[in-house]
């Protein structure tokens, strides 16, 4: 989202965006489907390398 020019993005303007971004970070294929049920299934690559601050509460 342009910082100066917030929500002018439309949904799937920033969908595409974000599967542009991690189809040149070799995350996701070139050809794959970006929406709301595919992107939460995305494996990032570093998604049990994070320490939490707080470990009791989680």
């Amino acid at each position: 989202m342009p910082w100066q020019q917030p929500k002018t993005l439309t949904d799937d303007e920033v969908y595409a965006l974000t599967a542009y971004i991690l189809a040149l970070n070799k995350i996701i294929g070139e050809n794959d489907v970006m929406n709301a049920e595919t992107l939460p299934k995305v494996k990032m690559p570093n998604r049990d390398g994070f320490i939490s601050k707080y470990p009791d509460k989680y």
